[in-house]
Formats: structure tokens, sequence, C-alpha cells
């Protein structure tokens, strides 16, 4: 989660169940790929033809494009799209390289996607509204999907797409696949319910996570964890994590993101340096997983991989462990 020059642009203030908004992990408000994404009333109606030109301003919607569409139908992508969505991961498409050669760009100006000539552009909520009026008083089309605080806002989101990019029966398969994944890491839920995890990251030498009411969150109850963040400090949606606290919640399990492309080690260091920290059961007994950025600070259908990457772990250590 914590981008490097490559890495850290600004950090920005804190936004609304957006984990990653308040951790500097967006953009400045400036520019950029914008992480999550209000849809009009009128965002799903019929238009003449399928959009044959879309710009994803959103590397969530990357993620969700990419397992309904070809590249053959994306005019660019945001270039952050190479570390925080599946098209960086070793898991990626199978037509990677055809995804990779994608145009991209860095800003969400005007002159950059217009020089695309989109006949779609899916952007988030905290795009700059300038350039969102500037792009509809041009004629094209723009469309904001909502940040999804649960699983049901996710499923709601690629039937929209689905729809939209008029490829519903691909979303249906997408989310009976993901239903079905779903199923199997809830059966597995009650034999790692006697463990704590936090989600965990530096940024701007300042300590972040998720509560209630993120996908962080959603996550680690699929799961079948205990949330402390949440069930003993009542915390939701992105909300600062001090060292104090930390330590009063002293999780089994801390999971932070692992260093890739614009993400370097500043949690790692942080919590290695920390001497206060020692103490801290995840340290001592091995408890700290590390996601790719694409898996820990997901907003996409992609948060069940994320579940299924850390349901592993857990396995793994309780098998290590002889179940205990």
């Amino acid at each position: 989660m914590n981008p490097r020059p490559a890495r850290v642009r600004a950090p920005s203030p804190p936004r609304p169940a957006r984990w990653l908004a308040a951790l500097g992990l967006l953009l400045a408000s400036v520019g950029g790929c914008s992480r999550a994404a209000v849809t009009p009333a009128n965002a799903l109606a019929s238009t003449a033809g399928l959009p044959q030109r879309v710009v994803v301003a959103n590397t969530a919607l990357v993620d969700d494009v990419t397992a309904l569409i070809g590249p053959e139908r994306v005019a660019a992508i945001c270039s952050q799209a190479h570390t925080w969505s599946a098209l960086g991961r070793p898991d990626a498409p199978p037509d990677l390289a055809r995804w990779r050669s994608v145009p991209t760009f860095d800003r969400f100006v005007v002159e950059t996607l217009l020089a695309r000539r989109p006949d779609l552009v899916l952007c988030g909520p905290y795009s700059r509204a300038e350039t969102v009026a500037t792009l509809e008083a041009s004629g094209v089309r723009v469309v904001r999907l909502p940040d999804p605080p649960d699983l049901d806002g996710v499923w709601s989101n690629v039937a929209a797409l689905g729809d939209l990019l008029g490829v519903a029966d691909r979303a249906r398969a997408l989310l009976a696949d993901l239903d079905r994944r779903v199923a199997a890491l809830r059966e597995g839920a009650a034999r790692r319910s006697a463990l704590t995890a936090v989600f965990y990251t530096q940024s701007g030498g300042q300590g972040w996570s998720s509560g209630a009411h993120t996908l962080a969150d959603a996550a680690l109850e699929l799961v079948g964890l205990r949330r402390p963040l949440v069930e003993v400090a009542g915390r939701s949606e992105t909300t600062r994590l001090t060292f104090d606290l930390l330590l009063a919640l002293d999780p089994d399990l801390l999971i932070v993101p692992a260093p890739f492309g614009e993400v370097d080690d500043e949690t790692q260091r942080a919590l290695a340096a920390e001497t206060r920290l020692a103490p801290l059961t995840a340290l001592r007994e091995g408890g700290v997983i590390a996601l790719h950025p694409a898996l820990f600070s997901t907003t996409s259908h992609r948060i069940v991989a994320t579940a299924e990457a850390i349901a592993a772990a857990v396995d793994a250590r309780l098998a290590e462990r002889g179940g205990r």
C-alpha cells in the first residue's frame, strides 16, 4: 500500500470508506488514477452500440474490466493499474501481453483523455470534477461506479459493468464463480476463528488500518478471523492506527503490503525499527502476512482473491502448529 516515487506522491487526506485515500496511496487530487468509484441514475441507459474505446481511470475498475472484456475494446488505462490491479500479479489475465500494450496515462486530465478518443470513461467520485464536466461537455460519456463497502457492493459493480459493456452473461458467470469461492472460504472459517487479525500500513510516518464498512474488514470476516479493530476498538472505515493502539489490540496476525512496483517497504521497516513493538504477538510468532498491493488494497471483485490468500497463509500456519 505505500507508493514510492515511484513511492508516495503527497499523502491525501482521509476520505470516507477509502482505505487508500487516507494512506496517501492515491495520487493527489490534482490528477492521477482514482481508486474508487457514484453511478448517476441514468448511467446504465442504453446507447447506440457498445463502447469500443473505453478509458479506465480507476485501478479497481481495471480489475473488473479485464475480467469482462478484452484489451481490443480499451483505449487506455491508468498507469497505476500495473501496481494496484491484477495486471501486476503473477495470476494476471492470460492475455497479459496484450493488456500491457494498452496505452496508459498518469493523470486524469482532459487533454490526455481526449487524445485517446474515448467513447466511455470509467472513473470514481474522487476524480477531478472539472475534468469530468469538461469530458461530458465534449460529448464523452462518463460513468462513475460506487466504492463498495462490502461484498454486495462489489457484486453490484460487476453486474453494472456487465450491462454497461454488453457482457451481462460474462458478468453473471464471474459472479457465479465468486459465489462458489466465497462458499468455500466460509466452509473453512470456523477453524480460523480463534485468531485475531488487523490490516496495517505505514504511510508518511503514520500507521493506518481499515475498520468496519471496508472491503478489508469484509475479507477478514469472510476468512473467519476475529477483527479487534472493529470488535474491540469500534473503528470504522479508514482509521489511524497508532503503535499504542496496535499494542493494545495485539493481533495474532498483521496483514501488510508487500513491496512491489510503486510500493516500497516502509511498513516492514517501521515494524522492525520500532522497539516498542517487539512484544507484539504477530511479530514474535511469525504472524505477518505480506500481500501484493493489488490484493492488499483492492476495492474490486479481487477481494475474494485477497481473502483466499489470507486463508491460505492462516491454514498453513495452523497446519505447521498442529491446528493451534
